[in-house]
């Protein structure tokens, strides 16, 4: 009896370490990211700077840029793509191998997106993606617009089409962003409940992922070639190293 004692005292004192890891290692991405957040030169908004049109752009390639250089081997694995509008990764995964290829644009509604020949896109809202449990190896959705929807249900329902021990990347607003928070004129959604990383650490464990790494994005040097009018180039000055994008690298199950 006093041997199993020993082991359960064991077995609980190794779970309580593994969980105050997790919370350690989350706290010190938290930490990290809201340090860099604090040296940021404050804005009013990015949208009070920049079009919404222009933001989207900048949302678009900064994101596109930073999945190319971190897509796995896809050999024989199937793949899809959730944005906002036209695919632009679905090439970069066939070049990695992969056997399928889809894209979801979320922008709403439903049927096929393109030339009526194009059954690779559909339209579909994230909260309710039109097809099957755990068909995909690998999963991208790039959130960063208004149509990201509740973000609970949208990591949910990634989680759902994901095959178990698929992986992907969820891209979404960055915590610490300056997004406008109010005003007509805006891009991320007035109902997000993001308020730093530990929510996405939540949100992912309810919804049978695990963040197996996280990355960021800012507006720095490496953005300024997308400023091109004199405009956008005195409005670089002024938003420049500010946060623009969050990246959860994810695996489902254990």
């Amino acid at each position: 009896m006093q041997k199993w004692e020993d082991y359960l005292r064991k077995g609980a004192f190794v779970v309580g370490t593994l969980l105050e890891q997790a919370i350690e290692k989350a706290g010190e991405i938290a930490s990290s990211i809201g340090r860099s957040a604090s040296s940021v030169q404050p804005v009013l908004s990015l949208e009070g700077q920049l079009s919404v049109s222009k933001l989207k752009e900048l949302i678009n390639k900064v994101a596109d840029k930073m999945i190319s250089a971190s897509i796995p081997n896809l050999v024989d694995k199937t793949s899809l793509e959730i944005r906002e509008g036209a695919s632009s990764l679905t090439a970069a995964f066939k070049e990695r191998g992969a056997s399928l290829t889809l894209h979801a644009d979320m922008s709403g509604g439903g049927g096929s997106y393109g030339p009526p020949s194009d059954s690779t896109s559909v339209r579909s809202l994230t909260s309710r993606l039109p097809f099957e449990d755990g068909f995909f190896d690998y999963v991208v959705g790039l959130y960063a617009n208004q149509y990201q929807g509740d973000i609970l249900k949208t990591i949910k329902e990634f989680s759902r089409v994901l095959t178990i021990s698929g992986e992907g990347v969820i891209v979404d607003f960055h915590p610490f962003g300056m997004y406008a928070k109010r005003g007509n004129v805006r891009l991320k959604p007035a109902a997000s409940t993001i308020r730093g990383v530990e929510d996405y650490y939540k949100i992912c464990k309810a919804s049978a992922l695990r963040i197996v790494d996280l990355k960021e994005s800012f507006l720095d040097e490496t953005a300024r070639s997308l400023f091109i009018s004199d405009a956008e180039k005195q409005a670089f000055q002024i938003v420049k190293q500010t946060p623009l994008l969050i990246y959860l690298f994810v695996k489902k199950g254990g």
